[in-house]
């Protein structure tokens, strides 16, 4: 059976029918596109990079166009307040980035596999009259034989090993693969993290041992696909300072976390049921998400790589690819620009220049957004001052490799034939800077 999820997420039309748009999987892959975001567009490229999971503190994030923070932002502090305020931590993140006054966009983690006891809004629901929206043992033998109470786990602060506890509720200590609310059906799987002590290692936060369990959305149940939608993703960007969620596990169950199917042990028609049940409430939660101005991270589709600087036919075809996406299909992440190789930099910003569309992101390095040295070549890049576009890519003369596009305040080009040759003529800092 465990085999089963596998094949189910990672082969052919069965996994692709239960993909939703977006979801990184590829611009050319087997995801489409989803709507557009309805904030306002913002076409300076600084406010064009983008950082996912950041550590970065409010100040530096805001020099991102889209920051996200993560689960573990602040872990040091929240996984030692019980219980753990992990939502407060990443939304506070995002006020402080609102408040340097950049236009920066912020958002934050949620999980579409798991229900975690550390963040607040999940929490709440984890109840014996809730139990029905966990995924529960298939048996209840499997259930008493998860926990025995001869196990302990590690509690970091007091340096103490703990008792579990299989028949508490879900706010005492627990160790892996525990049962909770054991007298409800079979009892719902339980996976802390942390992991147990001795034979283990120790929690790398915190006190793990308390508070940071891991109980598994059952999305075949329509009570847990509304909690989700109207709780767990509408509750998180009711703040006028987080701009949206990245949804870890997006394809839900089976994408992490394999060892579950022992012990709930999910036929092949429920598994897709289940993986049919997750899209469902992700997809229902953008419908709302779009008139509120919020988005998923996870609706940006990828683009692979840059031109090729040595290959003038898959310099082109990427080139072409890029330009024929739709208008209103420009929710994309663009690769990462160089900050080592100045060629591949010039490559990368102009390619950008001349194909990107009104929601387009480019990743960077770290270092040198954040580090916002003017002194800093690399970074200067992103000071172009380029306006906005009045035309669309063009291909001149057709299937020449020259593309190239106007802005209000300069022009863009790539020439493929050879080897991507970037031209970029734009004022910088009041001065006409030309590549």
């Amino acid at each position: 059976m465990l085999h089963l999820v596998i094949l189910l997420l990672g082969s052919g039309a069965a996994a692709e029918q239960r993909f939703t748009c977006g979801n990184g999987y590829g611009w050319n892959g087997n995801s489409f596109a989803c709507p557009d975001p309805l904030w306002e567009p913002n076409w300076q490229l600084n406010l064009s990079t983008a950082i996912g999971n950041t550590y970065s503190t409010p100040e530096k994030g805001a020099a991102w166009g889209l920051v996200t923070y993560g689960w573990d932002i602040n872990a040091d502090w929240w996984q030692n307040v019980h219980p753990h305020p992990g939502e407060e931590a990443m939304a506070e993140q995002c006020r402080g980035v609102k408040a340097q006054g950049t236009g920066s966009r912020c958002m934050v983690y949620r999980q579409n596999e798991l229900s975690l006891q550390w963040q607040e809004t999940s929490r709440s629901a984890q109840t014996d009259e809730n139990a029905d929206m966990y995924l529960q043992f298939k048996s209840k033998g499997l259930c008493d034989a998860a926990a025995p109470c001869d196990v302990a786990a590690f509690h970091q602060t007091s340096q103490q090993l703990i008792p579990c506890n299989r028949t508490a509720p879900v706010s005492a200590p627990n160790c892996a693969y525990c049962c909770n609310f054991s007298s409800v059906g079979n009892g719902v799987y339980n996976e802390p993290i942390g992991g147990q002590y001795p034979g283990g290692l120790k929690p790398a936060h915190g006190d793990n041992a308390l508070g940071d369990g891991q109980l598994f959305f059952d999305f075949r149940n329509n009570k847990t696909v509304d909690f989700w939608v109207k709780h767990v993703a509408l509750g998180a960007v009711m703040h006028d300072y987080v701009d949206g969620l990245f949804v870890d596990d997006p394809a839900g169950y089976g994408q992490e976390h394999l060892q579950i199917q022992s012990a709930v042990q999910l036929d092949a028609t429920e598994i897709q049921q289940l993986q049919e049940g997750t899209q469902r409430a992700y997809n229902n939660a953008l419908a709302m998400f779009l008139p509120l101005g919020k988005y998923f991270w996870n609706g940006f589709r990828t683009v692979d790589g840059w031109p090729s600087a040595k290959d003038a036919a898959a310099c082109s075809s990427w080139m072409r690819s890029q330009c024929a996406r739709p208008a209103n299909e420009s929710a994309v992440m663009y690769g990462m620009v160089s900050s080592t190789d100045m060629a591949a930099a010039k490559v990368s910003i102009a390619a950008f220049l001349v194909t990107r569309g009104k929601f387009s992101y480019m990743y960077a390095d770290r270092g040198t957004i954040e580090g916002q040295d003017h002194q800093n070549a690399f970074y200067r890049f992103f000071l172009l001052d380029v306006g906005v576009p009045v035309g669309d890519c063009r291909e001149s003369p057709s299937g020449s490799g020259v593309f190239s596009r106007k802005w209000t305040r300069g022009d863009a080009a790539i020439d493929c034939t050879a080897g991507a040759i970037p031209t970029l003529a734009f004022a910088h800092t009041g001065v006409e800077y030309v590549i």
